[in-house]
């Protein structure tokens, strides 16, 4: 019995020997996909802009509203919309179905972002260090599972860049010039970072063979596409993106702001892994210098080109909208410790090192004991959803008063959408911000009831107290009931239900 225990027990090791590096990755890609799955089906609620975004699905009807400007000042690349549009036809309005896009891109970009770690780097060590970064950026999984288009930023970027580096324009057809203007189209019409990679491939091209005119007519289609888009952009969304600009790399000032608000996005919420900063701007120079190799060229034009967009003020080059850099910056922190020791021993240690920190990092990570609120996923719990099934078992369209602030509209819009709450126009009264609420109170109906509806951190914070203060001095209400949903500390959310006394 002994001997076979140690028969066993060799060959599991001879098996672990063996095979050591594929089950390591294993457990990264099982660990990465446990974070995104369990995000996603956490199913918080939607967010402002997801649900500003998610309300022009009930605003337009038809496919080709993609097309046209959004309504609540937002922006998302059409093709993304239209296939968001096909999965509600098919499975229905609800806020899992808006995310299931995004969730599909965070769960496929793992897949993809280890073919792309291992066009880049060399040492199997160090491919697990970037896929473990990859896995438990807090950025890249909260996104993962929220109705915008930074997901599928992520994903595609990547695919394309993959897809580039085999493409050769040396023999160049016009064939071929027309199939790349389609192409280019179709992938910016998807995913807006993409333009930045049609950049960096045309500049590495063109610098390889400047004589071949034929080169020169490939952006001739997306070029116009953009310019269309940017030129027709409606003035509210351009004032809108006035706020990124404060980020512009136009001065010393503001190239360290940028710099500073990007890396604590990108370290959010894993602020211990903040030690590898240096790393991300030591990787950068030693790639430019030391790799060659046409992937790498186009990446970095394609970085040149998103540098030069934000000076420009075309896109701006700040938190979530450099979502699609994060692969990027996982390689070069990487491409530090990407090198040979001629000492195997010492080889064998960095690796052990490596492979220890990853496993035991990933272990706390699923035990909350490192990045313990992913679960809250920080905004996502406003409480719109819980206030508007209250609304429905309870409002009466006879007797009742709904008061919602202007900035809480847009979550009123979308739940009564989904859920089915069937509040009339005349029994609903939008106000201004606090100081508006006593002119509306003084001027409605007091033969009524009343609910006022807070549930935006754009506004309960202000309004709140006023309400509360309201309520206390004007002898002439009666507060029926308060609701007050505090999931989320600092943002918390209210329901009153108050009468005039007659």
């Amino acid at each position: 019995m002994h001997q076979r225990l140690l028969i066993i027990f060799n060959q599991g090791l001879e098996f672990l020997k063996k095979y050591w590096y594929f089950i390591v990755i294993g457990l990264i890609f099982a660990f990465a996909l446990s974070f995104r799955l369990e995000t996603y089906l956490f199913n918080r609620q939607l967010w402002y802009d997801e649900a500003a975004l998610a309300s022009n699905f009930f605003e337009h009807s038809g496919f080709f509203w993609v097309f046209k400007h959004l309504n609540h000042c937002q922006m998302a690349p059409p093709l993304f919309l239209a296939c968001v549009k096909f999965l509600i036809s098919v499975f229905g309005k609800s806020d899992i179905v808006f995310r299931f896009l995004p969730f599909l891109s965070s769960i496929l970009s793992v897949f993809v972002f280890y073919k792309l770690s291992k066009t880049f780097l060399k040492s199997k060590a160090v491919i697990i260090l970037a896929n473990f970064l990859f896995a438990v950026n807090f950025s890249l999984i909260f996104y993962g599972s929220e109705f915008k288009q930074y997901s599928s930023d992520v994903l595609i970027f990547m695919l394309v860049l993959l897809w580039l580096s085999k493409q050769n324009l040396e023999n160049i057809t016009y064939k071929k010039v027309l199939a790349y203007n389609f192409l280019f189209t179709l992938f910016f019409l998807i995913s807006q970072p993409t333009i930045f990679l049609l950049f960096g491939f045309l500049i590495f091209n063109i610098i390889k063979n400047y004589k071949n005119s034929k080169i020169y007519l490939i952006p001739i289609l997306p070029l116009i596409i953009v310019l269309t888009y940017k030129i027709s952009m409606p003035q509210e969304l351009v004032m809108g993106m006035k706020q990124y600009w404060q980020f512009a790399f136009i001065s010393n000032d503001t190239f360290l702001n940028i710099i500073k608000e990007n890396l604590n996005f990108f370290f959010l919420h894993i602020k211990c892994l903040k030690f590898l900063s240096p790393f991300i701007f030591i990787g950068f120079i030693i790639f430019i210098f030391k790799n060659k190799t046409n992937i790498a060229r186009i990446l970095l034009f394609s970085l040149l080109g998103a540098l030069f967009a934000n000076i420009l003020h075309i896109y701006p080059l700040v938190q979530r909208l450099i979502l699609f850099t994060f692969p990027f910056i996982i390689i070069f922190i990487s491409y530090c410790i990407d090198f040979k020791i001629l000492s195997k021993k010492f080889n064998n240690i960095i690796l052990i090192t490596i492979v220890f920190f990853v496993l035991l990092f990933l272990c706390l990570f699923q035990a909350k004991a490192i990045c313990k609120d992913r679960t809250n996923m920080t905004f996502g719990l406003i409480s719109a959803r819980n206030i508007a099934l209250i609304l429905k078992d309870n409002f009466d369209n006879k007797k009742d008063i709904l008061l919602v602030p202007s900035s809480n509209r847009i979550y009123y819009n979308f739940y009564a959408n989904i859920l089915g709450l069937n509040i009339g126009k005349g029994s609903i009264v939008e106000f201004e911000e606090a100081a508006a609420l006593n002119k509306t109170l003084n001027t409605i109906n007091k033969n009524k009831d009343y609910w006022i509806f807070l549930t935006s951190c754009f506004s309960t914070k202000s309004i709140e107290p006023y309400v509360k203060k309201e309520l206390k001095t004007n002898k002439d209400l009666l507060v029926i009931y308060k609701i007050e949903f505090t999931s989320l500390k600092n943002y918390p959310s209210y329901l009153y239900k108050i009468m005039f006394i007659k």
